[in-house]
């Protein structure tokens, strides 16, 4: 009836998952989604609203199901099998620990490289990881994180960002990471939203284009009526 199948785990460093959706949306957009030969750290991209969160949910809610044993959403996977999930969406900060959202996120790193460290294979999840700081150091952050992952081949992480740059200037990396996307149209100047993973490194940006269309440029500027 839901059309879920039990996933393959293989030994020879496969991770494939075929036609996933999410099944809390209604007419979710079917996606393939593979780590290439040889790769272990995806850099995804996308605009605001793309569907970036929402696929790495699926992501990892298909990564968690499986490794508990259950039938996911897909029609075929073949997967590492994975000594530690960390799933990182909507970090928080916290008030009663006293510290702040980057420093949340830097505690879930380090979890991650102990767990490399020990020999342990893991999957990660870091959806906008370091956007708690500037540009500057977050990009530091990110070539670390990065470089760090790329050195332990059984582990696998997917790493999204809206600041395309943040890992691609990094030339240490050239060849080692793989770039993808969740496509968006432009048609006649207005974004298209496909919801597909797509290879790639996302052009499009529509922050300030969903500022105008709320109308919020005119606001600080008008003049105001005579009541």
């Amino acid at each position: 009836m839901h059309n879920l199948v039990f996933p393959e785990f293989s030994e020879k460093k496969e991770f494939v998952i075929n036609d996933c959706w999410n099944p809390l949306i209604k007419n979710c957009t079917k996606n393939s989604f593979y780590f290439g030969e040889g790769k272990n750290l995806i850099v995804l991209t996308g605009p605001n609203m793309s569907g970036k969160s929402t696929f790495l949910r699926t992501i990892g809610m298909i990564l968690c199901l499986s490794h508990a044993g259950m039938a996911v959403p897909c029609s075929s996977a073949v997967l590492p099998f994975f000594d530690s999930i960390e799933v990182c969406i909507s970090i928080q900060d916290s008030l009663t620990e006293g510290y702040s959202h980057f420093y949340a996120e830097l505690k879930k790193v380090r979890s991650v490289a102990e767990n490399m460290r020990e020999g342990k294979k893991c999957f990660m999840i870091f959806d906008e990881l370091f956007k708690g700081t500037n540009l500057t150091d977050a990009a530091k952050c990110a070539a670390v994180l990065a470089n760090g992952i790329i050195q332990h081949p059984d582990s696998y992480c997917i790493l999204s960002s809206h600041h395309t740059g943040l890992i691609s200037s990094d030339h240490s990396l050239e060849g080692k990471q793989q770039f993808s996307c969740i496509e968006t149209l432009i048609r006649d100047g207005f974004p298209v939203f496909t919801y597909k993973f797509s290879p790639g490194i996302s052009d499009v940006f529509l922050g300030y284009y969903f500022l105008q269309n709320e109308g919020i440029d005119k606001l600080f500027f008008s003049v105001p009526t005579e009541p």
